[in-house]
């Protein structure tokens, strides 16, 4: 069978830098320390908002409000590691620590509730973590090529391994024979950005990348124009049902640039939404795959004078490139008013910065398909859902002063 590589676990989360936001209030209650950091950013009709990058103007035909606070939870039973990552389900956060291998469970309060997933290899547990989703009725968790669900009570439902093949192919017939290269098989679950969604009980959206020996982003430039970014996948046997979306064009203005490879995504009301680390352009698709439109919204003081590196080279200055040189990256969609968040990075040429939790973020904020809003975030800043009048966000994990937290956004008019 074809294996699947492990997944590469996301390196130590750093503090968010100092905020320069006014600071109004501080609450403090028995389990959370709740800081409110408000800033009104109001773009009024007919005012305009340069990009330094493109010298081009926009209109924000729009006025906003953004509210933004950050919730500090209550400790886990364990010592932080450092690392993991948060994410919101139906009315809970969950807070995976990668390196212990534990999920533990909090209300909106910051209150923490269980720790239903440890390492190991009973019912309720499972041999590592690396992403945590779900919706209504699962949670899933994924770990090197496998899937572990369980119902919404944390009871253990299924296990199975991601399947691209479909059936029995060893690695060498597919690794140079060009008769595979199209096949599913040579395609592997994107570990740096994997992005697990869940879009009905049976079926998950991930981003995937084409590992084969004679088209992968390493070495060949076709591999940009042929390959597939987004695959729904069976929740009950782990093989791909379709492939979706395309690599953005502008990868074809270069020989290889397989260090600005990634692709995001985020679901609609009826539309799936795609961006591309180097592109400034968001792609809409029906969930069949097929491109409806696309709009721009360019970044502020990105720098975009990308590297071009092949093989080892590119591998060794992954990080190195990903914090000197500006990308878009997380799209976020929030059904009850249509607006449309991105995430970018600006590249930072400071000396200390080694991670991208070292470099400065920006989030857009879309309405009907224009820019209403272009703000400084936390460096470490993923929105992840939401509840009642908040949108959620990835995070606070500070390992030296032990303290995890996640950010709140409310918009108002």
């Amino acid at each position: 069978m074809l294996k699947i590589l492990p997944i590469l676990t996301p390196l130590s989360s750093i503090p968010p830098e100092k905020f320069k936001w006014c600071l109004y209030f501080v609450m403090m209650n028995k389990y959370s320390f709740v800081f409110t950091l408000s800033f009104a950013l109001i773009l009024v009709s007919s005012c305009e908002i340069k990009s330094d990058k493109e010298g081009k103007k926009l209109t924000a035909e729009n006025s906003i409000l953004i509210n933004f606070d950050t919730l500090y939870l209550e400790n886990p039973e364990y010592q932080i590691s450092g690392t993991g990552n948060f994410t919101l389900i139906n009315d809970s956060i969950y807070y995976a620590d990668i390196l212990q291998s534990k999920v533990t469970v909090y209300n909106l309060k910051g209150e923490r509730f269980k720790t239903p997933i440890s390492q190991g290899k009973g019912p309720a547990q499972v041999e590592g973590i690396d992403y945590v989703w779900g919706n209504m009725n699962f949670r899933c968790i994924y770990n090197n090529g496998v899937i572990y669900i369980f119902n919404n009570n944390w009871e253990f439902f299924s296990r199975f391994y991601l399947n691209f093949s479909g059936e029995d192919i060893s690695v060498a017939d597919i690794a140079s024979n060009n008769d595979f290269i199209d096949h599913p098989a040579v395609y592997l679950p994107e570990y740096m950005e994997l992005q697990p969604f869940m879009v009905t009980d049976s079926t998950s959206l991930i981003c995937v990348t084409k590992e084969h020996m004679n088209q992968n982003k390493f070495y060949h430039k076709e591999y940009y124009a042929e390959s597939f970014p987004l695959a729904m996948i069976s929740m009950v046997d782990g093989s791909i049902i379709r492939f979706l979306g395309r690599k953005t064009e502008l990868l074809l203005k270069y020989d290889l640039l397989p260090n600005f490879d990634h692709t995001y995504f985020t679901i609609g009301r009826d539309e799936l939404y795609v961006s591309h680390d180097i592109d400034p352009f968001i792609y809409v698709y029906d969930m069949h795959g097929e491109l409806i439109t696309q709009f721009e919204g360019s970044g502020i003081n990105m720098t975009s004078e990308y590297i071009e590196r092949t093989g080892i080279e590119a591998d060794d200055f992954y990080y190195t490139d990903r914090v000197r040189h500006g990308y878009y990256a997380y799209l976020y969609y929030e059904q009850s008013n249509g607006l449309l968040f991105r995430v970018y990075k600006t590249g930072t040429t400071e000396k200390d910065a080694e991670y991208k939790h070292d470099v400065p973020s920006r989030l857009q904020i879309f309405k009907d398909k224009k820019i209403v809003s272009d703000i400084s975030v936390p460096n470490r800043f993923r929105l992840i859902g939401s509840s009642g009048d908040y949108i959620y966000a990835d995070g606070i994990i500070d390992e030296k002063n032990e303290q995890i937290g996640v950010y709140r956004i409310r918009i108002g008019r």
